[in-house]
């Protein structure tokens, strides 16, 4: 799934580069200025949540670890800002999304009555990230990276014993994008990010007073189009 992520995002990124010279360079009109301020957006993709679980102490079984990868549907809300040189450009995004990501792991998976498990979700996560990449007619291409933040709940259970780990975790992202200008301060655009989160332990107490010690390490990967809006002209867009 990943490797079909990726693809898509370079399919989309040779999409909306690919207009660069259909009319020629001759008729691109003052393209610099399109991406050049404040702006606002929203976005829509698809993401894949690599999860890592390990029983250091045998709660559940001697010292053992499992790994789980699960894609769902994502989408949010962008700000940034852009700083236009020549064909240069540099700016500052931050982004807040939602995510639908929920796995149960049982066990013993071929045992219908088997209650124990291991349950993950993610409910959302955020960014902030620096950008510089380089403007050519009316598209641009960049590189981004900085800071992320995602919330995470994880649940052993074993029996009737068991506990929920409902945690922000801070990590890192880095990733790629290209944006196309529609007209003059609304564009659209494609980017792969890749957020990684080191790994934390988290520790419970069973009913016989034995620490049971567990090991969480999280990973993301998100392929998302999205619409900006340009708040310099406001009333200039498709005259």
């Amino acid at each position: 799934m990943r490797k079909h992520i990726l693809t898509l995002t370079l399919a989309l990124t040779g999409l909306l580069t690919g207009n660069l010279n259909a009319g020629g360079y001759d008729d691109c009109c003052q393209p610099q200025s399109c991406f050049d301020g404040m702006y606002a957006g929203a976005n829509l993709g698809v993401i894949s949540h690599t999860a890592h679980r390990n029983d250091l102490d045998g709660f559940l079984t001697d010292n053992s670890g499992w790994t789980n990868i699960d894609t769902a549907f994502t989408g949010g809300l962008q700000v940034g800002y852009n700083k236009v040189c020549d064909s240069a450009i540099f700016g500052f995004i931050a982004d807040f999304d939602g995510a639908t990501i929920s796995h149960k792991m049982r066990d013993e998976p071929n045992d219908e009555g088997d209650d124990n498990y291991i349950k993950h979700d993610v409910r959302w996560y955020s960014t902030m990230r620096a950008k510089a990449g380089l403007t050519l007619c009316n598209a641009q291409l960049y590189i981004t990276g900085g800071a992320a933040v995602a919330k995470f709940k994880t649940s052993w259970r074993d029996d009737e014993e068991g506990k929920s780990f409902n945690k922000c975790r801070w990590g890192w992202v880095v990733g790629m994008g290209a944006e196309y200008c529609l007209c003059d301060n609304i564009t659209m655009g494609a980017e792969a990010l890749y957020l990684t989160f080191d790994r934390t332990n988290r520790s419970l107490v069973s009913d016989s007073e034995s620490r049971y010690t567990f090991a969480h390490s999280d990973s993301l990967l998100t392929a998302r189009f999205f619409v900006n809006y340009y708040f310099d002209d406001l009333f200039s867009c498709c005259r």
